[in-house]
């Protein structure tokens, strides 16, 4: 078990006489946490867990060996799924129209009632990357989902003086969207989390957190369970995927198939496994959805390091190589019976009308265009682009939910790389990737992960295209070009524009919120361009997240922390409380035993005087705020407030 300073729960089970402990605990409280972690909750958590905890390890070390050989193609071995004749189990009729989902952060309540309220046909609450994976949005955002899915979410607005501006709830009475949540991807651990001292790994911590609470409640509703799937790689991340929604369903009694996901295909193995992902998944799956911004990054990532991409503007859904990916995609869902979803458009409306319009006429553009490519809905990012883009599918549908029997016709080449055309990267491409990264890090530190920069909603997939982009030109010595001399990036280069730009950055962001955050934003970016070990921003930045207020804990030994720990180490909160109440009781009114009382001190006299009349039974207190006030009274007065300074009555009590 991990010693630290900062609070463990652990729980006992009873079983015929027998007291166990059990090997799950976390190691932070949050108002919410007791709510969540119930200790129902964590022996589910921990028997989803130790169940597959060995075939997770697996998956994981067969990703590492296939991005070492970085060989990417449609599999052999996997061929007869390709080829054969099947289907995914039949989409429920629910779930047959989702022209537009709206998707949004699960920490922020009136961003989930907004979305609620929005009129889309599909709502997904983020667990991922709209979302700082910090310990208190993580509790945060399970209890806003079982909060939401009851309709029982609200949130309110106050002024400056406290007074109620604005209650924001859910309205039961509007036909509300189909509710999805996705949970964390495979790469990620919830390091609060912990099973035989080592952290449980996320995609199971919030599967099981989520279906234990939710599951059963969805279902009496027919309300789900619906889940978003992130950041698969091959068939075996979506073999394990299913064994894990097995697992949980047969524990809970649910049949099997009951629970619904959809995947994104965001990274650049999968998408020449889509089909065997659709066929590892068919009791539960019913889309597919086109992660289009983690998708470029994992492409950036997965290519040989001197494959070159032009600044991320210029890597628009126009590319032949982008669409080529759409295409892949949509035809292994109408092919297979379920559902291909667009992806995200980032750009969002403005206050002004006529930039508004602008805004709106390129979210269109992109949205047929990915209609003309056969795909049955899209993602937006805000409220006011629901109604627009859904009138914009009516039309283009005529009426249809969906176009699943559209199949576009197999191209004899799949174009997966972008070509290697000839472009420069300008000096400003540089800059802005930079400007970009400090403030995106900054939010996200901040708690915030879904954060509007430059009329843009930019995710972690968006900002880690910008990093990764100045790590690649970096690693490959690319020539930055300018108005003035050109420049070779390399290690000095990139630390003097790095304080340039830092120096800007400071003065004039869109980010104020996170001031504190500056300087570690800086050195976050810095630590990762420089490295050689980091794919995802998080490995770099999450540790900071574990340290509150600058401080961090303390790791005890063994004998220490059993010492402090005391005979119930495993409780926590008011059930400690109510312990120690007990025992006081017992000991001082059943027992009657005498009470050993303290007086409070002002200085060194009266500690002496409370020792040698205290007759073992009385004992002084050295309060150092009485101290303190007592040299006040007689004009002896201390620097400030805080100079607390109770060592007279104390070594005078000593002595």
């Amino acid at each position: 078990m991990l010693k630290t300073s900062v609070h463990i729960n652990r729980f006992i089970r009873k079983n015929l006489g027998n007291t166990y402990f059990r090997n799950i605990h976390y190691l932070k409280d949050t108002t919410k946490t007791s709510a969540i972690l119930t200790p129902g909750c964590l022996e589910f958590i921990e028997s989803i867990h130790n169940n597959n905890i060995d075939k997770y390890h697996d998956v994981l070390e067969l990703r590492k060996q296939n991005n070492e050989k970085k060989q990417y193609f449609f599999r052999e071995d996997t061929a007869e799924i390709r080829n054969s004749e099947w289907k995914a189990n039949e989409l429920p009729n629910k779930l047959k129209n989702r022209n537009v989902e709206i998707t949004g952060p699960g920490n922020s309540k009136k961003m989930i009632i907004n979305a609620f309220n929005s009129h889309a046909d599909g709502y997904m609450l983020d667990l991922e990357d709209s979302m700082t994976p910090s310990w208190y949005n993580v509790i945060n955002g399970h209890h806003n989902i079982k909060e939401a899915a009851r309709g029982e979410l609200v949130d309110y607005k106050y002024d400056n003086k406290g007074n109620l501006i604005k209650k924001y709830e859910i309205n039961n009475n509007n036909k509300l969207p189909k509710f999805f949540t996705r949970i964390r991807g495979l790469h990620m651990l919830e390091e609060n989390v912990l099973v035989n001292d080592k952290p449980v790994p996320a995609t199971i911590f919030d599967m099981a957190t989520f279906m234990y609470h939710n599951a059963k409640y969805m279902i009496e509703n027919n309300k789900g369970p619906y889940l978003y799937i992130p950041k698969l790689e091959s068939y075996e991340d979506a073999k394990f995927i299913n064994g894990l929604l097995n697992q949980t369903q047969t524990e809970l009694s649910i049949p099997i198939g009951t629970t619904k996901v959809t995947c994104l295909i965001e990274t650049y193995p999968a998408i020449f496994q889509t089909e065997e992902i659709i066929y590892a998944l068919k009791d539960h799956i019913v889309g597919l959805n086109c992660g289009r911004w983690d998708y470029l990054f994992s492409m950036i990532k997965s290519l040989p390091k001197n494959h070159i991409m032009p600044y991320r503007d210029e890597l628009s859904m126009d590319k032949e190589f982008l669409e080529d990916y759409v295409h892949q995609i949509v035809n292994s869902c109408h092919k297979r019976g379920i559902l291909a979803i667009g992806g995200m458009s980032a750009f969002i409306p403005t206050s002004n009308a006529e930039e508004n319009k602008k805004v709106l006429e390129k979210i269109k553009k992109d949205k047929i265009t990915e209609i003309q490519r056969g795909c049955d809905g899209a993602w937006v990012a805000h409220p006011g682009l629901v109604k627009p883009i859904k009138e914009l599918f009516v039309e283009k549908l005529n009426g249809s939910d969906n176009l699943i029997h559209y199949l576009p016709e197999n191209r004899k080449k799949f174009n997966n790389t972008p070509k290697e055309s000839d472009f420069v990267i300008l000096d400003n491409d540089l800059r802005k990737n930079i400007n970009i990264s400090l403030q995106y890090i900054s939010a996200w530190l901040n708690g915030n992960g879904a954060v509007a920069l430059n009329g843009m909603m930019e995710d972690l997939a968006t900002s880690e295209i910008s990093v990764f982009q100045i790590k690649q030109w970096l690693s490959n010595r690319e020539e930055m070009f300018s108005d003035g001399t050109n420049f070779v990036l390399d290690e000095d280069s990139f630390e003097k524009v790095l304080e340039e730009e830092y120096k800007k950055f400071i003065c004039d962001n869109q980010v104020p919120y996170a001031n504190r955050n500056y300087e570690l934003a800086k050195k976050i970016l810095k630590e990762y361009v420089l490295s050689k070990e980091h794919g995802f921003l998080p490995d770099v930045a999450t540790k900071y997240l574990n340290i509150n207020n600058g401080f961090k804990g303390v790791r005890w030994d063994d004998a220490t922390y059993n010492k402090i720990s005391g005979s119930r180490g495993y409780v926590s909160g008011l059930e400690l409380t109510k312990i120690r109440g007990e025992y006081l009781n017992k000991f001082l009114y059943e027992d009657n035993n005498a009470a050993y009382k303290f007086l409070g001190t002002s200085n060194g006299v009266s500690a002496v005087n409370v020792v040698a009349g205290g007759n073992g039974i009385v004992g002084p207190y050295a309060g150092g705020w009485q101290h303190n006030a007592m040299k006040n009274r007689l004009n002896m007065c201390l620097p400030d407030t805080l100079h607390v300074s109770p060592e007279e009555s104390a070594n005078c009590a000593i002595e």
